[in-house]
């Protein structure tokens, strides 16, 4: 059963990022993979609840990278967990272009995901504040890393969509070197050279 679910789940993110949420029905996800109407109904007698499965699935594989990554203070770390994050954007990448749609179909949803939003700007400011602490970022910003923390998040999440918007191809790399930008006038000189050394090594490993 287990199995099934995530037969499901899977086939559904497939076609929610290829067609848009709105577009695909629990007909076509059964047909998909070969399974009748009335099997997947039976695991998910509306597409509310498919969707409550599918958002559970993305934010449990967001807390399992924050598990695997741990509480990373410096910042090469932050770029690093900024990166996986876009990962596993990208595999739900439905869900960021069609945020507000879902917002106001899935009102249960929405709630879950303005708490989750609330953490995830908490750990970046958190460790911005941490590298303000250890002399990373220029003392003149210290009342500026909330709203920096906010710029950053804000860039990740909603730069997909703005780029379907454009017609221009999302680029994985693009959006890194554009975290960069907005970070690297905080930083302290020295400090600079390691971001680009971290970024360069994310290059290299894509």
């Amino acid at each position: 059963m287990a199995n099934t679910k995530s037969k499901i789940v899977d086939q559904s993110i497939e076609f929610f990022n290829q067609y848009g949420y709105s577009n695909v029905s629990l007909h076509q996800i059964a047909k998909a993979i070969n399974l009748s109407s009335g099997n997947l109904t039976y695991h998910y007698p509306k597409k509310e609840d498919l969707m409550d499965a599918v958002y559970a699935t993305f934010v449990d594989e967001l807390l399992s990278l924050q598990t695997a990554l741990g509480v990373g203070r410096g910042l090469d770390e932050m770029i690093l967990e900024l990166n996986e994050f876009i990962k596993v954007q990208n595999r739900f990448l439905f869900f960021y272009v069609d945020l507000l749609d879902i917002g106001r179909n899935y009102p249960s949803i929405a709630k879950r995901h303005h708490a989750h939003i609330k953490g995830q700007i908490n750990r970046i400011e958190n460790n911005l504040n941490f590298n303000y602490s250890a002399g990373v970022l220029k003392k003149e910003f210290k009342n500026e890393l909330g709203v920096l923390a906010e710029t950053i998040w804000m860039t990740v999440v909603f730069y997909p969509s703005q780029m379907i918007i454009r017609g221009k191809e999302i680029s994985h790399t693009e959006l890194l070197d554009t975290i960069t930008s907005l970070i690297k006038p905080y930083l302290k000189s020295e400090y600079s050279q390691v971001l680009d050394r971290t970024i360069e090594n994310i290059f290299q490993i894509k």
